[in-house]
This record gives structure tokens, sequence and C-alpha cells, in this order.
């Protein structure tokens, strides 16, 4: 429940969400109860072929305002069709380590879509770090974990479990 009323789901981008992901894979979380618990549409994807050219399709007739893709799934579509976002609010992407060249290339094609960059291990559910990033941001590389969602904390430690000072290097823990 966390996720979902996380405050980055702010009303409007996430009125109609595509479901893209199986019901039993993370994503599901998200694509399932934010647009549901927030008085949205879950937008099922038809069995079969899920290509870019069908993805692409579905968002514009199906008027999706908010979506989440794995990050080699986003990097894809960003190469072959960054402008099928142009109407989306905001796209979340993650899982994998994320393709800064592929946030500026939609962000240049969409400047009116918000690319979220998220983090976070499958104990989290999904994610609990993000970062918004908009046409007029500087996308660095590589693209940092973000900040962590409402109600959660990040802590770089060291191997005696001690806060490392800043710039130091350790583990994240959550």
């Amino acid at each position: 429940l966390d996720l979902v009323v996380d405050s980055m789901f702010k009303p409007g981008a996430h009125e109609r969400v595509l479901m893209v992901a199986p019901y039993a894979f993370d994503p599901s979380t998200y694509e399932l109860w934010v647009p549901l618990l927030h008085g949205g549409r879950t937008v099922i994807t038809p069995e079969g072929d899920l290509s870019v050219a069908t993805l692409a399709r579905l968002i514009t007739e199906e008027e999706i305002t908010g979506l989440q893709v794995t990050a080699g799934l986003f990097r894809v579509m960003a190469e072959e069709n960054p402008g099928c976002f142009a109407n989306v609010r905001e796209v979340i992407t993650g899982g994998d380590v994320i393709s800064p060249t592929a946030v500026r290339r939609v962000l240049e094609h969409c400047p009116n879509t918000v690319v979220r960059s998220t983090y976070g291990p499958t104990e989290t559910t999904l994610f609990a770090s993000q970062t918004p990033w908009t046409a007029a941001d500087a996308v660095p590389a590589p693209i940092p974990v973000g900040r962590p969602l409402d109600g959660m904390r990040a802590y770089i430690l060291d191997d005696a479990l001690s806060l490392v000072p800043a710039g130091a290097t350790g583990e994240l823990y959550l």
C-alpha cells in the first residue's frame, strides 16, 4: 500500500495505465493498483504480439497517460519510436541499468512527458527510490538511483554497518 499512496503518483498522470507486465511480475503492482486506487483505469494489453509498434498503437488508441516498462524495453522503444510517448504524461522505467541516451531521446521527442527512473530490489516490491526527468533536465550518465519514496530511508553503510562519509564507498541499505 505504501507504494500506491506515495506522493510521486500525482493526480492525472496515472488515469489510464497500460498493463504490460504479467500479473505475477512486480510492475503489475503499479499497473493495477495505482490507477484503480486513484479513480483511474488499467488497460490490459491483448495477448500475442507486443512489439514496439503494437505498444505504440495501444498507447495512442487507448489514450494512455502512464505506464511502466523495463529499462530494456524502454531503450528499444526510445530507439525505434521515441515519439510514441508524446501523449503519455509519465513513463516509469527501471529494473536494470537505465540508458541515459534513451531518456534524453524520449525527452527530446516528447518534451511534455516525464520519464521517472526507478531503483529497487525485489524485496521492496517494485522500487524504493526514483528520480523524475523532464526535458529541462540535464540527464547524467550514469543515472543515479534517486531519492527514496515516502516512508523509505536509504543508507550507505560500511562492513560494520556504520554510515560512511559523503562520497565514500559502501553498501546501499533500504
